[in-house]
């Protein structure tokens, strides 16, 4: 389960959740938003009520119905900006002129420092995804995963079809490899902790390159020291 930021944590995930507003000094309607990611990361949407948002916030349940329709809606408020930033981060990465090889970091490093970007996101993603991809409101969820899938599967074939990758990878157990070591490292992974995100991406994307390349021994993405891997 990713790590729901606790309340000592909650100005960074304010300054974080600030960026994605254009004005410079948020409403009242992007503080509120701001306090209900929090309570949302830290509880779960499911037992989180609009009562809970609106004591954390310090005003009366009522007077959230003026900046949303519903709960929900929070949600969505929530989740969507996150999500469509990051499935932007991977156009670019289809777009670049990256080898396969040369891709597989960089799919680790969009995913994983997504954890660091969005905190709270990644905690209500981590814990509430699949009860909210059941809901019409948030079909758009299933759409996000598709694309990621398709992302790093798209990676895959092109290195088995250029002969970096071998030919028996399989593509679909491999991606799925993958992530469960996303999902992982969210489960574990502390900012200030013993392993800077820079060198989780870094160590991790080795180990799958150095697996998946047909000739390992000129494969392997470059350490933090700048020494080859392998």
């Amino acid at each position: 389960m990713a790590r729901v930021p606790t309340s000592g944590s909650r100005g960074r995930v304010v300054r974080e959740a600030r960026k994605r507003v254009h004005d410079p000094a948020p409403s009242r309607r992007d503080e509120i938003l701001e306090i209900a990611a929090t309570v949302f990361a830290r509880q779960g949407v499911n037992s989180t009520t609009v009562r809970d948002i609106a004591d954390e916030a310090g005003i009366l349940s009522g007077s959230l119905y003026h900046h949303f329709e519903s709960k929900d809606q929070m949600v969505e408020d929530i989740i969507r900006p996150a999500i469509e930033a990051d499935l932007e981060r991977y156009a670019q990465l289809a777009q670049s002129r990256l080898r396969p090889d040369e891709s597989i970091p960089s799919l680790f490093e969009i995913a994983l420092t997504f954890i660091e970007r969005q905190p709270a996101v990644a905690a209500i993603m981590a814990n509430s995804f699949h009860q909210l991809r059941r809901m019409e409101r948030f079909d758009f969820l299933n759409g996000y995963s598709d694309s990621v899938r398709q992302a790093w599967s798209d990676v895959l074939r092109a290195g088995v079809e250029q002969g970096v990758f071998r030919d028996d990878l399989d593509v679909d157990m491999a991606y799925k490899a993958m992530m469960g070591s996303v999902i992982g490292v969210a489960g574990w992974y502390r900012p200030g902790g013993a392993y800077p995100m820079k060198r989780i991406v870094t160590e991790i994307a080795s180990l799958y390159v150095q697996g998946f390349c047909s000739n390992p021994s000129r494969s392997g993405g470059a350490r933090e020291d700048g020494s080859a891997a392998g």
